[in-house]
């Protein structure tokens, strides 16, 4: 009994802890907690199988779009510069049309209109060829190896993220499968431990059961429903880790700014 009392009162002390912790982190005033209403130990299996999960995972993956962007950028600015100390060529085309009509640079009240009537065209073109070399001492070469090598290393953080996060999905998958079947298990031995409870309780009316035998039951039906939270526990925590790790949210989940109103 003393046992049992003690569990009871530290995993309450964890409620209180968890639910004042969990205030904090969505931005709640301190002296107030947030618990649910009602605790559910049913377990949904997830809705995708593995090969879809990891797709959605890919295809939602912020962190790894963003290393690959600037890992790409990074890339394009080591070219660019490694370009700076190659000779440049340039071809140079230019041409000009004029054309003239009428009287141009006539006297005033003259006879001889006529001879300043003037109506022509002219073309005149140009072209040429050349080329362009800047020396920097070789700087814009070593600024671009240097962008160029730390491409290479976002590029790997990319891929780190990738595989960081596909085995987090796989080991989540499993986790969740096994302990489902966990928890379909803990709940029986629940059961059993409970009719095992009664028995001996009813047993110890009648005088027949000792002490030993009825603190052996309670024993008993404790570890069995500390196993089948335990198993709950895990499964719970392993579906929250396959939201997390495809970025999505259940579909019962409303954006945090809807359900508190924050000054």
């Amino acid at each position: 009994n003393l046992n049992l009392k003690s569990s009871y009162r530290n995993l309450l002390n964890d409620l209180v802890s968890n639910t004042a912790a969990l205030a904090a982190l969505v931005g709640i005033d301190d002296l107030i907690t947030l618990s649910p209403e009602s605790i559910s130990t049913t377990v949904k299996p997830w809705q995708m199988d593995i090969d879809e999960t990891l797709q959605i995972s890919k295809r939602n993956n912020e962190e790894y779009k963003a290393l690959v962007a600037e890992s790409e950028s990074l890339q394009a600015r080591s070219k660019s510069l490694s370009y700076n100390s190659l000779p440049k060529l340039f071809a140079g085309l230019r041409g000009a049309y004029q054309y003239s009509n009428g009287i141009i640079g006539a006297p005033r009240n003259t006879e001889w209109n006529d001879y300043y009537n003037i109506n022509k065209s002219n073309w005149t073109a140009s072209a040429g060829l050349g080329f362009s070399i800047e020396f920097d001492g070789g700087q814009s070469i070593a600024r671009g190896q240097q962008l160029s090598s730390q491409s290479k290393a976002i590029q790997f953080q990319a891929v780190e993220s990738q595989i960081n996060t596909t085995y987090r999905i796989k080991s989540s998958y499993e986790s969740l499968s096994n302990n489902r079947v966990r928890v379909e298990a803990s709940t029986q031995a629940v059961k059993e431990a409970e009719n095992v409870a009664l028995v001996i309780k009813t047993v110890a009316a009648l005088g027949i059961a000792d002490v030993t035998q009825q603190v052996q039951a309670i024993t008993l039906y404790e570890s069995a429903v500390i196993s089948f939270a335990n198993a709950v526990f895990a499964s719970k925590l392993a579906l929250i880790d396959l939201y997390r790790y495809t970025f999505t949210l259940p579909e019962n989940v409303q954006v945090i700014s809807t359900l508190f109103d924050f000054k």
